[in-house]
């Protein structure tokens, strides 16, 4: 029989760096770019075409890009046991 001690410690660690790693993107990547890409009357910034259309969806763009990280690191850590 195989010995599996040590398994469920590494995908529980896998999962807790996960989840910390996506707080901490969305946490801080999300109010930098509204922040600086904003739309608004604020920030100064008057796009139009496409620019205003890549600016509006900027911040779907990251969680996009946040959730193809994550299964990423997930398919990779789960390929490694």
């Amino acid at each position: 029989m195989i010995n599996k001690k040590g398994q469920v410690a590494g995908i529980i660690s896998l999962v807790i760096g996960l989840v910390v790693a996506v707080i901490l993107m969305i946490g801080v990547l999300i109010p930098i770019t509204t922040s600086v890409v904003g739309t608004n009357s604020t920030t100064g910034q008057n796009f139009t075409g496409v620019n205003w259309t890549i600016a509006s969806n900027f911040s779907t763009f990251i969680l996009i890009g946040v959730l193809v990280l994550v299964a990423g690191i997930a398919i990779f850590g789960m390929g490694k046991r």
